[in-house]
């Protein structure tokens, strides 16, 4: 159990890019992200999850993008710009009930043959199901990726452990991790032996932006900030998880 946690979180081993640095999009609390700067050419952002803070969503579209909003458990974003398209309309695995996949808002935007799209995506635990139908086709429309990852500790269940796998090995097929932080409003849970953040933001970045390396950096960065404020952030270390399969290298 404790190799195959290893296996998956090795999937997140942080990266830099030469060439590139990274800033932080929002506020330095909850609701902020860390980014590389390489929005040159963007012109679309997705921000699934709004609740009360759009700071990321003010950052993009500062920048110039447009940024098309999806919340069903809002009326509205709480600050307004002329670049945001709000939906109150929730995203899930598979259109229904009010809810609509993210194929199909891709799709009902005009935005299907699009490659230069950001996603953010903080929807309080319900990333799991909509990634695991996500293929690399819907994967690569998006540059960069930054999303909140809930219930890590889950990674003791085997079936659940199994899918969390699944699902960064697909991603690291198509985008390389370049940021990690532990949101403190969670606990640090310790998995046979390996302590992880239960709540865990992730940044990724297509493969096709640059050279990538693994990163030597120790997390939390100077760009980081306590989503609590008040409280320690979590100290991360270099965050890799070497394995021992013999199939599975350092390098990507």
């Amino acid at each position: 159990m404790t190799q195959a946690i290893r296996r998956a979180l090795h999937c997140l081993r942080p990266h830099s890019v030469q060439g590139l640095a990274k800033f932080r999009a929002g506020v330095a609390a909850d609701g902020g992200y860390v980014m590389l700067d390489a929005l040159h050419g963007c012109q679309i952002a997705y921000s699934l999850g709004i609740g009360g803070d759009v700071s990321w969503d003010l950052a993009m579209a500062e920048r110039g993008l447009l940024v098309f909003q999806y919340d069903h458990t809002v009326d509205g974003p709480p600050a307004g710009h002329p670049n945001f398209r709000f939906h109150k309309t929730g995203l899930a695995a598979a259109d229904g009930a009010g809810m609509i996949s993210l194929p199909s808002a891709i799709h009902a935007n005009g935005h299907a043959a699009r490659s230069d799209i950001i996603l953010k995506m903080d929807i309080e635990g319900a990333e799991w199901n909509i990634l695991d139908t996500l293929g690399s086709d819907t994967l690569s429309q998006f540059s960069q990726i930054v999303i909140e990852v809930h219930h890590l500790r889950r990674l003791e269940e085997p079936a659940w452990l199994d899918r969390a796998h699944r699902i960064f090995a697909r991603m690291e097929a198509t985008h390389a991790c370049v940021h990690v932080h532990g949101n403190n409003w969670g606990p640090l849970c310790v998995i046979h032996g390996i302590p992880v953040p239960d709540v865990l933001e992730l940044s990724f970045a297509r493969r096709d932006l640059g050279r990538f390396e693994l990163s030597n950096e120790l997390f939390p960065t100077p760009l980081d900030a306590p989503n609590k404020s008040g409280d320690y952030d979590f100290f991360l270390g270099g965050f890799r998880f070497l394995c021992t399969d013999p199939m599975s290298t350092d390098e990507p």
